[in-house]
């Protein structure tokens, strides 16, 4: 929905699972698209800190480096196997 609301690059926010807004918790945390991969991310990032959007997004400041890294590498494999971008 950013790239509709805010960025003006797409006409339509809704995504094509049929929900009207696909904002970055839908894309993560919701859409029935990509439960299987979220398995994944889920288990990665679960084995280091909470599971949330929060940490998706930006890092647990309480872990350190290489585990942030492993957290960003779920999260980019998340993104290029959702194919979502492609």
């Amino acid at each position: 929905s950013d790239l509709c609301i805010n960025l003006h690059v797409i006409d339509e926010p809704s995504c094509r699972c049929g929900s009207p807004i696909e904002n970055d918790s839908h894309f993560f945390l919701d859409c029935n698209q990509y439960r299987d991969i979220r398995i994944n991310l889920m288990n990665t990032i679960s084995e280091l800190t909470a599971f949330s959007l929060k940490h998706i997004l930006y890092g647990d400041p309480d872990l350190n480096l290489l585990q942030n890294q492993l957290i960003f590498g779920a999260v980019h494999t998340y993104i290029t196997n959702s194919k979502r971008f492609n």
